[in-house]
């Protein structure tokens, strides 16, 4: 055994333990047997429980055999394994870790499950010791059942559900032991034993006594399987279902892995024998000449790979350091059936580079990144990492590849340095060297105040650095980086791109994907864009920007004070004036009121001084000139990529005239425009009018939602057999028992009915509690609530559909019953369908109340229905049981025996649907004496089935009332505060906003009629922190007001208030002048909301969620389809309609989460970082639609965004928090022309001449600064707004240095938007700089 197999196994243990340790798994694992040993013992005083024990044993610790197959398959499904398998962990360390956790996990719950029952003696069993060998053996055999069912899975419902089936069933077949037909073959024994559920049940049967109800059963089944076969099939099963699984795990493919020929071992066998020889004639032959060209080339690919690619538009790499090219790809494919992925794409990637992989979704860049790390297996082509072949020596490479998952893989409740040392163990990393590595990404991605914080107490930012870090850890060299910087803030972004600067130098090769582009351009050595899965381009940024670019981008802007005039007057002169002076130029209708903005084509250049000269006689207006962007460039590819390669070769050919290359402008102006015009989409009249609450749209918007999740969901389908497969056992099998002497046959046949059905329903409770849980966990039913949805169309129309699945199954077993002639279900068929219909209404409104203590729908899905037999239906009969138990010891008297029982039966019935339902066909027939099985005194004071209707009515009341009390508590929005302590914290708050702050604070005061108006709020979370300081803000229609700040500035927590995700702790809200404290709903029905988060149900389609929210805002009929057609079009989803939510691209999700906003026409809208993770063009494309949704209905709208150039493009009004306060709030320009720096100046460099381009400038602007640019071909200069001249600047630049050959392109413009942020960003900064040298002394 090596020793990094040691550490790794010695890792994952660890690991498994922990987590099992804090989420509290392992408890809740082994309450549950402890109450199946209780239930084990009472079996002697209560012949109803006696009937249940083959049930009991097998089921006592199937909760950690399920827990150990839903977290696998947990693994699997989100990405854990192979995002560890392709940092190097061994296969052979994890599966060992993981079976060595689950046999320590199960240990436990051996123990718990049988410590009772040896202490007291096993029920009728004269020596437990042949059983206690067997259940070790048993528990053992399940666990290694669960790792060979864990293959067949890549969904954890699926694996809940299925494997639940699979588990649950042979413990049913354990009761054929009734019928005559097969109780006396071996060959019957045998087989079950198949499934060790049904071995260690036969077992315990076997070893039965005199008194038992299974006493004649037992004698012979000992006859043909005594508890010695048991044991020895146990063996036997152990390492066959072992084997099965490490066959299974490398041949069924999943979502992620790579499988391998069925048949692998023996070609493996024939590799072996073919590599020897091969390695025999190289040695003989290894100074033959290759025999032909052919040959040679291949090996000099390889050898001496020269800088070729298959891009269409290659730059040729001038590699000026001479450094190795350490990835060589050559004709990659990738075919998913009849679609290419990946299409014989070949490129060199080079040592201290950092290559940046673009295109749009669908592109195929997270497919060719799949390949690269070996998550998925190549269809032909070859590629060589670090001189390692990626096929034959993948374990070799993935030692040295670091990789940061778009979406973070990290577990919720390791710490940031626990996750990060584990990282560093699968590495290799231990003692003093691991201790070092870790302080030193702690240090490189500063975050030592984090080391401590669990994962789920982390921000997103801090989250992100987190999985930076794992790539980096352990000195990886090969290193991929998949959106890095998503969802963090653009300070925080650039302590990123620091990072990530410092590490290129480290001779690491790093592969960056992203959709923010500037981070390409300053970031990336070299650029490829795939389309089509092709590489279309592979060169530097300029040459990307020279051969796809549009041309410039020409703002105007007015000072504050002027916006009258220039929306009266200037506007229209300034659109004139530069129409007449550039033809081809095109305006963007999409932008403020305040603004222009031209996109100007690269043949304009030379009318650029004689326009700018004419702008001049504009006093108070505020000119940019902007060179082409990255952006831009690859927005224009993706608008008409089916026609962009022909008019890009024919540009590149130069074989066009000036005619086709106007041509060539005007096609682009003409895709550009057809992309931003809504003007040919007819906009519905409903849409003009405000929303309106109706119950019966509401109710119906619910129910199918519930119809569309349940029927297009296979694990609810699988719940849903689950109860029907029992429910046809039970009236088939049941019916061919033998029934044991002395007993009732209808009621002991109607009893073990009553078992087959607890059991069918327990296993079949996901059904109604999964998506309720689910809705809270991905805040889906927050959605519902901020778009108005009300608490009683909620669940009454979740529940109508629910009760009709119920009802369904009621029905196919009652039809079963008739078409056998079950005398004992059809003679008492009223009683026993109204008994059915009454526990249907109380069992389903109980999994409601019970699915507010889970959280996650993936514990709900492992446990609830283990905690509805165990404790749920199991715990009266402990009760009672321990009663009875009190009385046969004479401990109590008869008269107490019953008074006890009277006293706690209604309530137990009220508590548990399962128990009363399990009484209650007891009670069906009249119970006679059981002579010589044990004691049947079971004292029922409800004999008439129609009281326990009654009962189970009054219950189903109870626990729906629960439920609407506990949804009222838990999205209260009541101020948390004491009032007594409010003046106290306001008076130690100190205010650090400038004059605009106060200007905004006395316009809260004074203007009461406004959309939106936020007055002293404060917020003080559970541990003290104070992240929000008495703030004020407001804004009104035909606003968009920009809620900006870095990580930690208490943005989210007051998005989060606005839109009554949390509640305030002091303060006051009030939408369209209602106060939020009470009847949140009435005041919600106006809003529309798109969270930073997709709120969509994965299998809904776009035009079902669109109605599902119409429904909520009151449309109906043709105004509900108007209304859809009308999004769908303007959204550009009308080929996704088909398509299920989960289906769509991450850009597209996010337009229709936008649209499920807009739709009803909501005067109050909310935004949160609608463009996160969104790529360049899907992002424009949300800015139009949020200019027209405004135009539409002349919203109010509020948003927050990390893009600064997305706040500059849409917002009216902007406030910047810092440390829980506003530190400025105003328009854009109010915001640059208080805090920006005058004009910059930013030159794309032909050499590096900085020296002389600077004194150039100086000579006329002697104040000229220049500014610290990170990217070594471009220098960036700023000038102050006193001296500054437009036109002077411009003729500076294009007269004496780009006409001269100096320089190759430069901007002007004004001091940005982001400039002005990252300056109050920085104070942010600084304490967090603080805590961090402080948290470094402790860690």
């Amino acid at each position: 055994m090596d020793s990094l197999f040691r550490l790794q196994f010695s890792t994952i243990y660890r690991k498994n333990l922990l987590i099992a340790y804090r989420s509290k798994d392992i408890f809740k694992e082994s309450i549950l047997p402890l109450f199946a040993g209780v239930l084990l013992l009472l079996t002697k005083y209560l012949d109803q429980l006696a009937m249940m024990a083959p049930l009991l044993i097998p089921l006592a610790i199937s909760g950690t055999s399920r827990s150990t197959l839903i977290q696998l398959v947990e693994e699997k499904a989100e990405r854990y394994k192979e995002t560890q398998k392709i940092m190097g962990l061994k296969q052979s360390a994890y599966i060992t870790a993981w079976i060595s956790s689950s046999y320590t996990k199960g240990v436990l719950s051996v123990f718990t499950f049988i410590i009772a029952p040896l202490i007291s003696g096993f029920p009728y069993v004269n020596n437990g010791a042949p059983f206690v060998i067997a259940y070790f053996l048993y528990f053992i055999c399940s666990i290694h059942q669960s790792l060979c069912f864990s293959t067949m899975f890549s969904k954890v419902k699926m694996a809940s559900e299925i494997g639940t089936i699979l588990m649950i069933i042979p413990i049913f077949l354990v009761f054929l032991i009734f019928v005559d037909e097969v109780k006396n073959k071996s060959e019957f024994y045998w087989i079950m034993g198949l499934f060790p559920q049904c071995s260690i049940a036969f077992c315990y049967i076997a070893l039965q006594q005199e008194g038992s109800m299974f006493y004649q059963n037992g004698n012979l089944i000992s006859q043909f399987y005594s508890s010695s076969d048991a044991i020895i099939q146990l063996l036997f099963m152990i390492f066959v279902y072992i084997i099965l699984y490490f066959y299974l795990d490398q041949v069924i493919p999943n979502e992620y892995g790579v499988s391998k020929h069925p048949l692998f071992f023996v070609i493996n066998l024939f590799k072996r024998s073919e590599t020897s020889s091969n390695r025999l004639k190289s040695k003989n032959n290894s100074l033959i000449q290759p025999l032909n060209q052919n040959d040679e080339e291949q090996v000099s690919v390889f050898q001496n790979p020269q800088d070729t690619s298959s891009a269409l538009f290659h730059e040729v790499y001038p590699n000026e350091k001479n450094l190795p090219a350490r990835v060589i790809i050559k004709s990659l494919q990738k075919v998913f059936g009849d679609f290419t992925a990946v299409d014989k794409i070949s490129i060199n990637l080079y040592e201290s580079n950092i290559f940046c992989l673009l295109g749009h979704n669908g592109a195929g860049k997270t497919t060719t990144i799949s390949l690269l790390t070996g998550l998925i297996s190549k269809t032909s082509g070859n590629v060589k990492i670090y001189d390692k072949d990626l096929e034959t020596d993948i374990d070799q490479i993935r030692n040295n590849i670091g990789l940061c998952t778009q979406r973070d893989c990290l577990y919720d409740d390791l710490t940031f340095i626990e996750q990060l040392k584990m990282i560093g163990q699968i590495k290799g990393l231990y003692g003093e060297k691991l201790l070092q590595e870790v302080e030193y990404i702690l240090e490189k991605t500063g975050t030592h105040s984090e080391a401590n914080k669990k994962v789920k107490e982390l921000s997103g930012g801090q989250k992100r650095k987190l999985s930076l870090g794992m790539a980096l850890i352990g000195g990886s060299k090969m290193i991929f980086l998949d959106e890095p910087t998503s969802g963090m803030d653009n300070l925080s972004r650039r302590a990123i791109w620091d990072i990530l600067e410092s590490v290129r130098s480290e001779e690491r090769t790093l592969v960056l994907t992203t959709h923010h582009l500037d981070e390409a351009e300053v970031l990336a050595d070299r650029i490829g864009i795939m389309a089509k899965g092709k590489l279309l381009a592979v060169g530097s940024s300029q040459f990307i920007k020279k051969n796809f670019g549009e041309g410039y981008s020409l703002r105007i802007s007015v000072e504050e004070q002027h916006i009258q005039e220039f929306q009266n007057e200037w506007k229209q002169e300034i659109n004139n004036i530069i129409e007449s002076r550039i033809k081809d130029c095109q305006l963007n209708p999409q932008t403020p009121a305040d603004t222009i903005l031209y996109l100007i084509p690269f043949s304009a250049q030379a009318c650029f001084a004689e326009l700018f000269h004419t702008l001049e006689k504009y006093q108070h207006i505020n000119v940019d000139l902007e060179m082409n962007s990255l952006e831009d460039a690859f927005i224009n590819i993706g608008m008409d990529e089916e026609n962009f390669l022909e008019r890009n070769n024919r540009r590149l050919s130069r074989s066009g005239s000036k005619n086709s290359q106007q041509n060539q402008e005007s096609h682009k102006n003409i895709t550009k425009n057809e992309y931003t015009n809504f003007n040919d989409i007819q906009v519905p009249n409903c849409l003009k009018n405000p929303p309106t609450y109706s119950f019966v749209s509401q109710l119906q918007a619910i129910f199918l939602r519930r119809f569309y999740y349940t029927i297009r969901n296979s694990t609810n389908w699988i719940s849903f057999l689950i109860a029907l497969i029992l429910l046809i056992a039970a009236t088939v099998v049941v019916g061919f028992f033998s029934k044991p002497a002395g007993v009732n046959e209808n009621n002991f046949r109607l009893s073990f009915m009553s078992y087959f059905m607890v059991l069918a329903y327990t296993f079949n409770s996901a059904i109604f509690i999964q998506l309720p849980v689910m809705e809270r966990e991905y805040h889906l039913k927050y959605a519902l609530n901020v778009m108005g949805c009300r608490v009683l169309p909620y669940w009454l129309g979740t529940f109508l559909f629910d009760f009709s699945v119920f009802f369904l199954t009621i029905v196919i077993f009652i039809i079963l019953c008739f078409a056998q002639n079950l005398t004992y279900v059809t003679d008492e068929f009223v009683n026993i369908f109204f008994i059915l219909v009454a526990f249907g209404s109380t069992y389903i409104t109980s999994s409601y109340f019970w699915g507010f203590i889970f959280q996650k729908s993936s514990a709900a899905l492992k446990f609830y229905p283990l905690m509805n037999y165990f404790v749920v239906f199991s715990l009266p009969w402990i009760i009672i049981g321990s009663i009875y138990e009190l009385y046969d010891n004479n401990i109590i008297s008869t008269t107490l025996n019953e008074w006890l029982n009277g006293f706690l039966e209604i309530p137990l019935y009220l508590i548990s649907p399962l128990f009363s339902l399990n009484v209650a066909f007891i009670s069906v027939y009249p119970q006679t004496s059981n002579e010589g099985i044990a004691h049947t005194d079971l004292v029922i004071t409800l004999n008439d089935p129609y009281q326990f209707c009654l009962m189970q009515l009054a219950s189903a009341s109870i626990f729906m009332g629960l439920t609407l009390y506990i949804e009222q508590r838990k999205y209260g929005v009541q101020n948390t505060g004491n009032e007594q302590d409010e003046a106290e914290i306001l008076d130690k708050i100190e205010d650090q906003g400038d004059e605009l702050v106060n200007e905004e604070n006395q316009k809260v005061l004074n203007l009461e009629n406004q959309t939106v108006r936020v007055k002293g709020l404060t917020k003080i979370y559970d541990n003290g922190t104070l992240a929000i300081k008495n703030t004020n803000f407001t804004y009104g229609k035909g606003e968009i007001f920009g809620l900006l700040g870095p990580n930690g500035a208490g943005k989210s927590s007051t998005f989060s208030i606005l839109t009554s995700l949390i509640p305030k702790t002091y303060g006051s809200l009030k939408i369209k002048n209602i106060e939020v404290d009470k009847g949140i709903m009435e005041i919600y029905q106006d809003v529309g909301i798109c969270p930073q988060f997709d709120c969509l149900w994965e299998n809904l389609s776009p035009p079902e969620h669109l109605k599902l929210f119409g429904r909520m805002k009151g449309l109906k009929g043709k105004d509900l389809d108007d209304s859809v057609d009308y999004f769908l079009k303007a959204m550009q989803l009308t080929e996704m309609v088909k398509k299920k939510a989960g289906q769509l691209s991450g850009g597209n999700k996010r337009k229709l989460c936008v649209a499920n906003a807009l739709i009803g026409g909501p005067d109050v809208q909310f935004f949160d970082e609608p463009s996160t993770g969104v790529d360049p063009i899907a992002r424009r494309f949300l800015w139009n639609t949020l200019n027209m949704g405004i135009k539409l209905r002349n919203s109010a709208i509020c948003m927050t965004t990390h893009t600064m150039e997305e706040a500059e493009s849409l917002c009216t009004k902007i406030g910047i928090l810092i440390k829980g306060q506003f530190v400025t709030i105003g328009t854009p320009q109010q915001l640059r022309n208080k805090y920006g720096q005058g004009y910059n100046i930013t030159i794309k460099l032909k050499q590096q001449n900085k020296e002389e381009i600077k004194k150039i400038l100086e000579n006329s602007f002697p104040s000229i600064t220049e500014i610290p640019e990170k990217r070594s071909d471009y220098c960036h200069f700023n000038i102050k707004k006193e001296e500054f001249k437009f036109s002077k600047a411009f003729n500076l630049c294009e007269n004496d240095l780009k006409e001269k050959g100096i320089i190759e392109d430069f901007s002007i413009n004004q001091s940005s938007l982001e400039q002005v942020y990252l300056q109050f960003s920085r104070f942010q900064n600084e304490d967090s700089e603080v805590e961090n040298k402080e948290e470094s002394k402790k860690v």
